[in-house]
This record gives structure tokens, sequence and C-alpha cells, in this order.
């Protein structure tokens, strides 16, 4: 990911539920969030939270993006979504769209309580994911 035009400093980024982006709102939630409470299959070991993952609340969590002089590029990987049919797919009825947030995502969720503002706040800039011809 390449940005450009964003105030420096970290910007969570992260993958919502559906591939609309006027206005960013419509990109509704993460992609793949759960209820509190509900137990996560997003990783190969046992434990709660998951400590083989890059983030253990949503498939859609991603690393932040780091921007200097309003500039920032970002590549990561990640095994928590999928591009065929199924659950994770960011493919589905609805698609998926790609957010930046204002700020960082501090990852200070719990499993038993959301923290308000630490997923990055508002939304700066939204992508639709679209598959490569």
């Amino acid at each position: 990911m390449n940005v450009q035009g964003l105030s420096d400093g970290k910007h969570a980024v992260h993958i919502h539920e559906t591939a609309a982006c006027e206005p960013c709102s419509a990109a509704r939630g993460h992609h793949d969030r759960r209820p509190f409470g509900q137990t996560r299959p997003d990783s190969a070991q046992s434990e709660v939270p998951a400590n083989d993952i890059n983030h253990p609340f949503h498939m859609g969590d991603l690393v932040n993006l780091e921007v200097r002089n309003a500039k920032g590029s970002m590549r990561h990987t990640t095994n928590r979504i999928t591009l065929s049919p199924g659950r994770l797919s960011l493919f589905d009825a609805d698609g998926s769209a790609v957010i930046v947030h204002t700020g960082e995502d501090t990852y200070c969720d719990q499993e038993s309580e959301l923290k308000k503002g630490c997923a990055g706040g508002a939304r700066d800039a939204c992508g639709i994911i679209r598959l490569a011809q």
C-alpha cells in the first residue's frame, strides 16, 4: 500500500466488511468481527488470545501504517483472510474494502471489553478491494 496526503504518524489499517466507500462508513465494520465471548478460529495454536497472529481481535486487522512527510507505504502478509470462497473470503456477496484510520491501532481491546478509540478512530481513506485482471 502506498499513500500520500495523510498526517504524519501511525495510522491503523483494516480490511472492512463491505466494498463501499461513499461515505467511508459504508464499508461497515472490520472484516469478520464477532461478538465478544465467541471463540476465534484464527490460530493454529490453542492459546486464547492467540499468540501466533498479528492481532487477536478481527481477521481484518492489519499492522499500522507509518506516514512521514505526508507519504507512507506498507507491505504486509496475513493468513487471516482468503480470496477463495468461504467465511473469510474478501470476495463474498458484498465484497470488502480497506480503510486507513486517522490514528494508530493500539491493540488495546480486551476479550471482554471494547475500549473506545483504540482501533484508530475516524476514517481517513477508503479503497475497494478488487481482483486484478
